[in-house]
């Protein structure tokens, strides 16, 4: 008699669902946390502002302000760090030198967005990207907005035509281009989205060194993606970016000709302090002097960066606690139509005073530190952890010649948080490959113990020959009739 299958019938049985896939809760979120850094980086590449209420509002800063509550929330909630703190004491800090020199009332919707951005930024990087996976797709998607903006950038250098600037113009407010941005080398200096070509070249340069160790296993990729974002910095044909590019591929050199030597960067250390000590004793001139003479596109802005320095000096000395607030600065009468301020260091001394400069140096350090020092990374994590501190080390050149604002500034807090997986998601262990645990499951010594903190007896005969892997077993129980092993061999 044959069995009725069909639904409907006694015999009927129901065919076995295929189980469907579904997220983990950690999935979900990792999922949620790239696209709203995706989302994030495209406000970036927006430019343009709108006025809500006296508050100069864009849209990144409508994203940001918008997160912050549940960004601040999932810090309060993991395990905040030293450097979290000096990024909060600093951005604290500029709001209390806000309200210092201009009262509460009539800088509290700036002082807000100061500190938003700062602290806000920062944890943009410090919670949406917390492992080498998460590091990776952050650059693929800045590669990805280069790319999309690469041939109007081209279009703009060679006609001063900006596409993006002029297309969203009409719907936001856009200052206008610099009428001191001359050409150079015969080509219109590229700004891109951003306020000037200088910080279009230092956005762009993040992604020198980084674009070579993160596909450093495939030369063609990793070669490909550190060239594109070198020619992007190019486009800016500012002194500063192309500075801080060379620096990035003379680290890069030393770390890839000196690979044997474990303390390169050391002796590296060692070599640039003696070579100082040299050029300060026989030399005629001063360091400073012959770099801003020597390496710059423009001798005017080299000796503008002079002056900027010495007088800006003044003003910390004047000002050591709280700074002069957004007041003018002093400055010799030759200059007094230029109020640009080509040092971030500097100024963030001079605005909001030593306190918040000393708080955000320190995170700087000590997050370099505690990279540079983590032993318990992979090597592909390693290859990181070298693209981000080589290319760390070039911003801080860029922020030495140049102050950042608005979307510039994100970029860099997103940066300088995006450094914090190296550290905060590594705990150590002891690293065993998958060949090591196979032969200790087999013997018996890879089994994880008792409650009581005892090991279980290792198996033996028959039960030991089925739980062992099959790489183990293979030579002896995948034998054929003739007795010759045809299992894979140990």
């Amino acid at each position: 008699m044959v069995e009725q299958t069909h639904p409907g019938s006694a015999g009927y049985v129901a065919p076995a669902r295929t189980p469907v896939a579904t997220l983990t809760s950690e999935a979900r979120e990792a999922r949620f946390r790239g696209r709203l850094l995706a989302l994030f980086v495209v406000c970036l590449f927006i430019p343009g502002v709108f006025s809500v209420a006296g508050s100069q509002l864009s849209p990144y800063r409508i994203v940001l302000i918008a997160v912050f509550p549940w960004l601040l929330w999932r810090w309060l909630t993991t395990r905040p760090c030293l450097v979290d703190f000096f990024v909060l004491a600093s951005a604290a800090w500029t709001v209390l030198a806000l309200v210092k020199n201009h009262g509460l009332i009539g800088i509290g919707p700036r002082a807000v967005i100061a500190f938003v951005e700062l602290f806000g930024a920062y944890l943009i990087g410090r919670i949406l990207i917390t492992d080498a996976r998460e590091y990776k797709r952050y650059f693929v998607i800045l590669g990805l907005g280069f790319a999309v903006i690469a041939p109007f950038v081209l279009l703009e250098m060679a006609t001063g035509f900006n596409t993006f600037r002029t297309l969203f113009g009409t719907v936001f407010t856009i200052p206008a281009r610099q009428h001191n941005l001359g050409m150079r080398l015969g080509l219109v200096r590229a700004q891109g989205t951003l306020e000037h070509p200088i910080l279009w070249g230092l956005v762009a340069s993040l992604g020198v060194a980084n674009g070579f160790y993160i596909w450093r296993r495939n030369l063609v990729k990793a070669f490909g993606a550190s060239g594109f974002f070198a020619f992007m910095v190019g486009t800016s044909l500012s002194s500063g970016p192309l500075l801080a590019v060379l620096a990035q591929i003379c680290l890069t050199a030393w770390d890839r000709l000196f690979f044997f030597m474990r303390f390169r960067w050391v002796v590296l250390g060692f070599l640039a302090l003696f070579a100082l000590l040299l050029l300060k004793i026989l030399a005629q001139f001063h360091l400073l002097d012959f770099v801003l003479a020597n390496l710059t596109f423009s001798k005017d802005s080299a000796s503008g960066r002079l002056v900027v320095f010495d007088y800006g000096m003044m003003e910390v000395m004047q000002h050591p606690i709280f700074g002069i607030g957004l007041s003018d600065w002093t400055r010799p009468w030759y200059r007094a139509g230029k109020a640009s301020f080509d040092n971030f260091w500097l100024l963030e001394a001079m605005r909001y005073g030593i306190p918040t400069f000393a708080f955000l140096a320190l995170a700087w350090i000590v997050s370099m530190l505690r990279i540079a020092t983590q032993r318990t990374l992979s090597p592909e994590e390693q290859d990181y952890r070298r693209g981000y501190l080589i290319a760390l080390s070039g911003v801080t050149i860029t922020l030495g010649t140049v102050y950042i604002w608005n979307a510039t500034c994100i970029f860099v807090w997103i940066y300088l948080g995006a450094g914090a997986w190296f550290y905060m998601s590594k705990e150590p262990r002891e690293a065993r490959d998958e060949a090591t645990l196979a032969r200790r499951a087999a013997q018996g010594r890879g089994a994880p113990s008792e409650p009581d903190g005892k090991r279980p007896a290792p198996a033996s005969g028959a039960r030991a020959r089925a739980e062992a892997p099959a790489a183990i077993r293979g030579s002896g129980s995948a034998r054929g009739r003739d007795g010759m092993g045809e299992g894979v061999p140990v």
